[in-house]
């Protein structure tokens, strides 16, 4: 099995794009009703459970409902060092480049896209070998 399964990899990303259209629409319609504060952990929620259900059942194809427990825990571990990795890549890559005399806007910019871009490889990664383990031990 190859390191990289492109289309595995292209509905990994497909599900991440879903899921951020799904956090975008809950906290919009969360916004009608409650705060903005509200609204964003409506969102997040969305999201995340979104994220979840499609990397498992789309992306990565795992079908067996027994391992789903076990999966969202993992999940959960993998999301969370995506998003320090996503933090601390966009602020360092943002510091850099004002401090190099690049205008605000890009590069707030230009550290999201970083972080971003950086956190979905390691994602990808991360719920390929350890949420769902798609490559089994010894095919690398």
């Amino acid at each position: 099995m190859a390191a990289i399964d492109s289309r595995e990899l292209f509905r990994f990303i497909l599900s991440g794009s879903l899921s951020t259209l799904c956090n975008l629409a809950a906290v919009a319609t969360a916004r009608l009703v409650a705060s903005y504060d509200v609204a964003l952990l409506f969102g997040i929620a969305a999201g995340v459970s979104s994220s979840f259900l499609l990397t498992k059942f789309f992306a990565f194809r795992s079908r067996k409902l027994s391992r789903a427990s076990g999966e969202a825990g993992r999940f959960l571990v993998v999301y969370g060092a995506g998003l320090v990795v996503y933090y601390f890549t966009a602020q360092a890559l943002q510091g850099q480049l004002v401090a190099a005399g690049f205008a605000t806007a890009i590069a707030d910019l230009s550290g999201v896209v970083a972080g971003a871009a950086l956190m979905t490889v390691t994602g990808y990664f991360g719920h390929r070998h350890f949420t769902y383990r798609t490559v089994k031990q010894g095919q690398m």
